[in-house]
């Protein structure tokens, strides 16, 4: 509500209630976004993502979501410096404790700061963060060889399903194709024959931080080092 009301752009991308988690998808398709991608625009949109889980399986967080037009991807990324993350303490709460002063005061607290999450992931200093990345490393190469495959499988945790459809995807053998490739491939969980929101959750969550995780592409390279020396290509793969 307090997303659309200083925002009246807003709609709703996706939204889930499964046994595991609810999670929304909120974006403006007011405002576009542009970078330049090999002499041509590619439009974005911004939006949040909202995610919680009362049996576990995540904490409660808001983070900015970045929807590319041209393919309808969606990338996750945490808010800078103000990532929000709590987690549920399993207790159950009493009816006398909802008046409890020391409680009211912390809701109050978490709303507040939940509103100015909404307003930071909708601010253009945030957004053209990532939007410099994405165009960086659009000019990053990565290696066109089925260890690198291989690689990345094992580091990002990949099932043997993802990994075929990610090269599938693969519009340019750089790190900006490769991170496009996982968010078109989390598209494959949004189909009524593959419905599975926790997975295209976490790819699209995988995406963002491939972003500014230099560590990934460190231990990628490191695990591509250990294998056997391969001559095939990633063409030859698909």
């Amino acid at each position: 509500d307090y997303a659309m009301k200083i925002n009246k752009n807003i709609t709703f991308k996706s939204a889930y209630i499964t046994d595991l988690f609810v999670e929304l998808e909120l974006v403006d398709q007011g405002r576009i976004y542009k970078i330049d991608i090999d002499g041509k625009p590619d439009i974005y949109y911004t939006g949040i993502s909202i995610k919680n889980s009362e049996v576990g399986y995540s904490a409660f967080e808001v983070n900015i979501l970045l929807y590319r037009q041209i393919c309808s991807n969606g990338l996750i990324s945490p808010i800078f410096n103000k990532n929000f993350r709590r987690i549920h303490i399993g207790r159950k709460v009493e009816d006398e404790e909802y008046w409890n002063e020391d409680l009211i005061a912390e809701n109050r607290y978490l709303i507040n700061e939940l509103n100015n999450l909404v307003h930071s992931a909708f601010d253009e200093n945030n957004i053209n963060k990532i939007l410099e990345k994405l165009s960086e490393y659009s000019k990053q190469p990565i290696p066109s060889s089925i260890k690198f495959i291989d690689a990345s499988k094992k580091v990002l945790g990949l099932s043997e399903q993802e990994k075929d459809m990610i090269w599938q995807n693969l519009e340019s053998k750089t790190r900006f194709g490769f991170i496009n490739a996982i968010t078109q491939t989390a598209q494959y969980f949004t189909k009524i024959e593959n419905k599975k929101p926790s997975e295209r959750l976490r790819l699209e969550e995988l995406a963002g931080e491939l972003l500014f995780k230099e560590q990934y592409w460190r231990d990628i390279e490191s695990e591509m080092l250990k294998k056997e020396d391969k001559t095939k290509t990633i063409e030859e793969f698909v």
